[in-house]
């Protein structure tokens, strides 16, 4: 045991692997990238005391360079604990006293003092490390334990299991249970305890995996517990006549949306998981930015959170109870339920009862995913100004359920779709699956939604179809990780379409299940390991980033960021370094029928070299995540003056330009401030429709949508030396290396005029306000939601 400040420097030490995030210090922290930058090194605990040391962050799992969630969290080789010595103040009712930014008040609590760890009997033998962190002062210590575990676990269960068995041995604060706990490191750390050689118990281990086991199987009765009463209150709404989705938005009203400070996380965190297991992932985010816009530089991120729910049971019961919380209340009965009037069913009766009540399902995805943008309850409004209150309370409205068919599958009696106006239930066996799937796409089921349990092989069955059982030309399997697939037959059968990239980094710790190498996008300051196909993808990036263009712009012919580019004619042609993405994208496309790819890089419509179209089916993993039906664009009041800047010298006839002058100042007011909400929650869709007025009549948005057009010309303009005409230049080395140079200095100064362009958000907002979108504003920034139209087409 070392009890010292000095770090390990000149001591072999044993090495393991822990997580770390060096993009901030101390606690001043960008929050999206502390959630997005943990990186999983090998070190030693010298490494770790330095990294303590310069204030960067570690996790309490390894992340496998994945977004910090519980979700994903592989394992870990420690556990840590928290020493805060506090506890939250709380006022004769026993509720947590908060100061004015609304958080919790701390007052001191006594655990444990540093001397008196140093002499525990447990920390003495088992504790590697103690570290002070940035709060601590002499009259109130804060510090960390850091544990080595014996061996790696895996899982995030199995970590919690271990940490609450350690917290059972000591004092600690509570939250650090959590197995993607960030503890924050600290300029000022000092390190009364260094003992390199402390590991916990071996038995831990077996005794944690035991203890896992047993609370997923609890988990799992728990789950059945809730969808059984889920099922009951179902059974009440239909019977009373409830318009579900009506009373969803009636709760929400109640409920505060998400401030800073407000220390109301929890509580959201829970509304949205419900909404999420109720309307499937695409409408509930499409609500929940409704309700609780994201906002920007924090960790409430709807789409991101929704990312990395796990299966869970907050249900809509846990969204109506908060909303009583703050004075909801469900409409009052007319049908008690009586126990003498339910009689005995069969088995069958009752899974069918199931199926036709589980409105939770992710049943009709793609259709959810285009009815947000007809009704204003699922995101948008299509009226120009806000309808009244009624004066009196209306009658609930009648709901009529339609029953779906329910088949146990047998080859061949799957029935065609024009004999039906509803949808259809198949229940099959998992070796089934294929052949159900091949013989509903035959019979005109052209939307299927396989909702079977995770586990049972859905992506192994998925990457043994091929397009020629669907009669089509081309099958494309769309995944987020389709660079990186999870099942070998996905990996073998499915060739992977290339995405633009500057070089990619490879991550030693993983492979495919081929072997291949596990490719990642190199993160900020990351040095790739691989050559890139394409040197202009930070173009292209900042492209989408200010809302210039479509997929289509970006990767046809006329696009001015590839005409401009010195190896625009190689990169249709041939491949290379910094050039050859058309080349292998059109590769893929013309000569593999099984592809796999990212939805955002594939084409609305593909085609073969005459230009006609192919015939395309998709298979979607994870459709609720990958499919956005919607997009957001970010206004700034410097945005907002430049667009107005380009309207004014654009030419604009005037008889135009009194229309939008009968708004401009009110939005300006808005960005600046000048004109304050009602509350702290900002300005919703339905107030800012208010404060700006009716839409302007005979508005010709396609005029102004020319003029605010950027000119990409400069792009196209970029200096070269062609050296390809002459042998001798050919071969000269100088000559290769100026021509090089020119053109690197030519694309970095139009790169740096296109980052000085505009954000392009003006058309968009008009349409919104017209009635095909949505509109916020809060804290100074005006957020247009739109249609994702590019998803909805494919």
């Amino acid at each position: 045991m070392i009890n010292s400040n000095c770090e390990l420097q000149k001591i072999q030490l044993p090495q393991f692997k822990f997580a770390v995030n060096t993009t901030g210090t101390n606690k001043e922290w960008d929050f999206k990238k502390l959630a997005a930058n943990f990186i999983d090194v090998f070190g030693t605990l010298a490494d770790v005391q330095h990294h303590i040391k310069a204030g960067h962050a570690i996790c309490a799992g390894l992340l496998g360079g994945k977004w910090r969630s519980k979700a994903n969290v592989i394992g870990s080789h420690w556990l840590l604990l928290d020493i805060d010595n506090s506890d939250v103040a709380r006022d004769a009712y026993d509720l947590p006293i908060k100061d004015e930014n609304g958080n919790s008040i701390k007052v001191y609590d006594h655990q444990l003092t540093i001397s008196e760890a140093l002499a525990h009997p447990f920390i003495k033998k088992h504790c590697a490390l103690i570290y002070t962190t940035a709060s601590h002062k002499p009259e109130w210590h804060k510090f960390r334990l850091v544990f080595l575990l014996p061996e790696y676990v895996q899982g995030a269960d199995t970590v919690e299991a271990c940490t609450r068995f350690l917290m059972q041995q000591l004092p600690h604060d509570p939250a650090c249970k959590d197995a993607s706990r960030v503890f924050y490191g600290s300029t000022e750390a000092e390190f009364p305890l260094v003992n390199p050689e402390a590991t916990l118990p071996a038995e831990w281990i077996s005794e944690a995996i035991a203890l896992a086991h047993q609370e997923r199987i609890e988990y799992q009765l728990r789950i059945q517990e809730i969808e059984s009463r889920r099922k009951e209150w179902l059974s009440i709404s239909l019977t009373e006549g409830w318009d579900i989705d009506q009373l969803i938005q009636n709760a929400l009203s109640f409920i505060p949306p998400r401030t800073p400070g407000s220390g109301n996380y929890d509580e959201c965190r829970q509304v949205l998981m419900a909404l999420v297991n109720h309307y499937g992932a695409t409408d509930a985010e499409i609500i929940a930015e409704q309700w609780s816009p994201s906002i920007k530089g924090t960790t409430w991120n709807i789409h991101a959170k929704i990312r990395s729910f796990r299966r869970g049971g907050i249900t809509l019961g846990t969204l109506f109870h908060i909303a009583k919380q703050y004075g909801f209340r469900f409409p009052k009965r007319q049908y008690e339920y009586n126990e003498r009037d339910q009689g005995v069913i069969s088995r069958e009766q009752w899974e069918l009862g199931r199926v036709r009540e589980d409105l939770s399902s992710f049943q009709n995805l793609l259709k959810q995913a285009i009815a947000p943008f007809v009704t204003a309850a699922k995101g948008f409004s299509t009226h120009t100004s806000p309808q009244p209150e009624p004066a009196s309370p209306q009658p609930a409205p009648e709901i009529t359920t339609p029953k779906r068919q329910v088949i146990i599958y047998k080859r061949g009696n799957i029935p065609h779709r024009s004999d039906f106006t509803g949808d259809i239930y198949i229940e099959c066996r998992p070796e089934e699956h294929i052949a159900a799937w091949v013989e509903a796409i035959s019979k005109g089921w052209t939307q299927i939604l396989d909702n079977s349990h995770p586990g049972l092989g859905k992506s192994h069955n998925a990457g043994q179809l091929t397009a020629v059982m669907f009669g089509i030309d081309k099958l494309i399997y769309q995944d987020a990780n389709h660079r990186n697939p999870s099942t070998l037959p996905i990996e073998t059968n499915f060739v992977d379409l290339p995405v633009r990239h500057n070089g990619l980094k490879i991550d030693t710790t993983r492979t495919t299940p081929t072997g291949a190498n596990f490719l990642l996008q190199p993160k900020a300051g990351e040095i790739p390991d691989t050559v890139g196909n394409c040197s202009r993808t930070g173009l292209f990036g900042a492209f989408r980033d200010k809302n210039f263009g479509s997929k289509d712009f970006e990767e046809s012919a006329i696009s001015p960021i590839c005409n401009g580019c010195v190896n625009q004619n190689q990169c249709r042609f041939a491949y290379g370094d910094g050039f050859g993405f058309r080349f292998l994208k059109r590769s893929a496309i013309q000569n593999y029928s099984e592809i796999r790819a990212h939805p955002d890089s594939t084409p609305v419509v593909l085609t073969n070299a005459a230009g006609q179209p192919f015939t395309v089916g998709r298979i979607w993993e994870e459709a609720g995540t990958l499919i956005k039906p919607v997009h957001s664009i970010d206004v700034e009041l410097k945005d907002f003056d430049t667009t107005v800047g380009s309207l004014v010298a654009g030419g604009l006839p005037t008889e135009q330009w009194l229309k939008l002058h009968s708004f401009l100042p009110v939005l300006r007011s808005l960005l600046n401030g000048d004109i304050k909400p009602d509350s702290r929650y900002g300005f919703n869709d339905a107030e800012l429709r208010v404060e700006l007025g009716k839409f302007p009549q005979d508005l010709d948005i396609e005029a102004i949508r020319q003029i605010l057009q950027p000119n990409f010309e400069f792009l196209a303009e970029n200096d070269s030396i062609d050296i390809q005409a002459d042998k001798q230049l050919r071969k000269s080395a100088a000559a290769r290396f100026a021509a090089k140079r020119v053109a690197k200095d030519s694309a970095r100064l139009a790169g740096k005029q296109f980052f000085d362009l505009p954000n392009y958000w003006f058309p968009d907002f008009l349409e919104a306000w017209k009635g095909e979108g949505s509109l916020a504003c809060k804290w100074g920034i005006l957020t247009i939601y739109r249609p994702n139209c590019s998803e909805l087409q494919t």
